[in-house]
């Protein structure tokens, strides 16, 4: 192999060294960014504290919550169907507030109402707002889309400082300080449990076939006119035998040769390519 073909592939191998560092950074990089706003699975450690003297009860100014019902400062108070939109906007934090994490999530419930001893799962598409959370024209806003009672029976909405809970109730943990029992901050800046129940497609009744007439049975009855012919013998040259339990048979398939003689010429080229690849590397 010529000195400038070995050059090439050097820069083209030098070439995919570095486009591979750079995935590995990136990927590192787009790791650190979501651990910020990804759903709390350690529930040892929740909640994290707050800053001083900040409350959840009035963290947000001018908070408000919409949805094609109407709009409310809090959900509780707001009226939601399966398949809403329902939207959190605010236009400030409260002095002792600034910079705190701020999610909108849904949670998948049993029932229409809060059950301290029932697991729920958060569920996909909660929206969350951290440091880097710029408002537009003045406003902060998150939103999520309540699912269809076709997939979820029952939901409940939850508006809290810091992170999303992956999983509410005892397997999981609580916003309140109150069903934690902790001492720790209260996170809950406000919920609403929802759902009418599950409904599936109605599927139509399929007529009857109409009734069909019984054909009339016609009895067939013959007469023998003739006597049946005698059984005759058969000769002991068309006897077949039938070889006993333990007898041997024939074998009639096809040979392994051919395939045991493929499988040495793809082993041999396999080792060839291989032992070639080497010594170019060598020269």
């Amino acid at each position: 192999m010529g000195s400038h073909a070995r050059r090439t592939l050097n820069i083209i191998g030098q070439a995919l060294i570095g486009l591979a560092a750079i995935v590995i950074i990136l990927s590192i990089r787009s790791g650190f960014a979501s651990a910020s706003t990804g759903a709390i699975t350690d529930y040892a450690n929740f909640p994290a504290d707050l800053p001083e003297d900040c409350s959840a009860t009035d963290a947000l100014v001018d908070l408000t919550f919409t949805s094609p019902q109407g709009e409310a400062s809090d959900l509780r108070r707001l009226a939601v169907n399966p398949g809403d939109t329902i939207t959190m906007t605010w236009t400030g934090f409260a002095p002792n507030c600034a910079g705190v994490d701020v999610a909108l999530a849904l949670n998948q419930s049993d029932t229409d109402r809060f059950d301290i001893d029932a697991n729920q799962t958060l569920l996909p598409g909660y929206a969350t707002c951290g440091a880097a959370c710029v408002p537009s024209d003045g406003v902060y806003t998150l939103s999520v889309t309540a699912p269809d009672n076709s997939s979820v029976c029952y939901f409940q909405i939850d508006a809290v400082l810091g992170a999303p809970l992956a999983v509410v109730g005892p397997d999981g943990s609580y916003y309140s300080s109150v069903l934690r029992r902790d001492g720790g901050p209260d996170l809950l800046v406000s919920a609403k449990n929802a759902g009418s129940g599950c409904t599936s497609p109605e599927v139509p009744a399929q007529p009857e076939p109409p009734a069909q007439p019984e054909a009339p049975v016609e009895v067939l009855t013959s007469t023998l006119t003739k006597p049946l012919p005698e059984a005759q013998p058969v000769p002991a040259s068309e006897i077949i035998a039938v070889p006993e339990v333990g007898e041997t048979l024939p074998f009639t398939g096809a040979s392994s040769v051919p395939l045991a003689g493929l499988a040495i010429t793809l082993l041999g080229a396999g080792v060839g390519l291989v032992f070639t690849s080497r010594r170019i590397q060598a020269i």
